[in-house]
């Protein structure tokens, strides 16, 4: 449901005996660190990124990620983690939160999630098991080479072998795409396990807003990332010649922004529009993929909403129905 924080509903109500976490998530670019990094300071909160791409090092303007003095003024987690070279995955950031979580909460402060990966979160908040099943080498270089001659044949194959897998991934990401046929074909028909109960007392915010809004924000935010200097920290990385993980190239613009340089070609505003419409894509898939988390409870905000207000109500929340526990 979409209102105000003082209606928020109960939804399911965890055991109280469970680790109270917040999670606030949305679309890329509706302002969660803001009101993530606001809502930690009133109640003496740290912050765990569930972002996929604010874990790599360098790779700062692109991905978002908060400034320094913003992770001086309340403590961040899981960012600046990897370099850009090494992998990372949905069960690495569920391992790494789940100990995090644990860690904050016996220094007496509030685990605050904030991120819009929505595997991620929605596999932490519910408990997903992953299966550890190892690499296939040969298998994957099969695959690999079928990917570059039509990657949505693979996708397809995946839809066949296992529909509910292949709802949780978009066909352009091959590299998941391909880990999920590696795991069928050791016999693991689903890459992932739902716990019985959800691990959490969890209190899910997620932020949205008129899609007019939404994309003003994006565009605007794309425009102050060009000038902020994206370009350069992109040279720079180039510079270090760096291996690219398959998961870090999937930060969207990046790529762009590389064949750019690398061609000596100027970002213009052909490139820059491209960027913006990757990104108002990005963001449309991420609302598609939080409708179905159902236990979300929504506050839409635009140009008129009032941050502080927002704030005001979420501590009342959070005085009056979690702290008490």
């Amino acid at each position: 449901s979409i209102g105000s924080v003082s209606n928020f509903r109960e939804g399911v109500r965890m055991s109280q005996k469970k680790i109270p976490v917040i999670v606030i998530l949305g679309p890329t670019g509706i302002g969660k660190s803001d009101l993530g990094i606001g809502l930690a300071e009133l109640i003496g909160g740290e912050i765990i990124s569930g972002d996929s791409m604010q874990v790599y090092r360098g790779m700062d303007i692109g991905t978002g990620k908060v400034s320094p003095s913003e992770q001086e003024q309340v403590a961040h987690h899981l960012i600046d983690i990897k370099n850009p070279d090494e992998e990372y995955s949905v069960a690495d950031f569920c391992v790494q939160a789940d100990q995090l979580i644990r860690q904050i909460t016996e220094r007496g402060r509030v685990p605050i999630i904030v991120g819009g990966t929505g595997l991620y979160l929605q596999a932490l908040i519910e408990g997903y098991e992953f299966s550890s099943v190892p690499e296939n080498k040969e298998f994957r270089s099969q695959l690999e080479k079928r990917a570059l001659d039509n990657s949505r044949e693979l996708y397809e194959e995946l839809r066949k072998k296992d529909p509910e897998i292949a709802k949780e991934i978009e066909p352009e990401n091959v590299r998941r795409v391909i880990r999920a046929l590696e795991n069928i074909e050791s016999g693991q028909t689903l890459s992932r396990k739902k716990a019985e109960d959800y691990p959490y007392d969890h209190w899910i915010i997620g932020l949205t807003g008129p899609r007019e809004f939404m994309y003003d924000r994006i565009n605007q935010r794309v425009d102050l990332m060009i000038k902020a200097g994206w370009a350069e920290e992109c040279a720079d990385l180039i510079g270090k010649s760096i291996d690219f993980s398959k998961n870090a190239l999937q930060a969207i613009g990046y790529k762009e922004i590389f064949e750019c340089i690398k061609n000596n070609h100027v970002i213009d505003s052909m490139i820059i529009e491209k960027i913006k419409q990757r990104t108002r894509n990005f963001a449309k898939r991420q609302v598609t993929w939080f409708k179905r988390m159902d236990y979300i409870h929504w506050i839409e905000i635009d140009q008129k909403t009032e941050g502080s207000k927002i704030l005001t109500d979420l501590v009342f929340y959070w005085e009056n129905n979690y702290k008490k526990r």
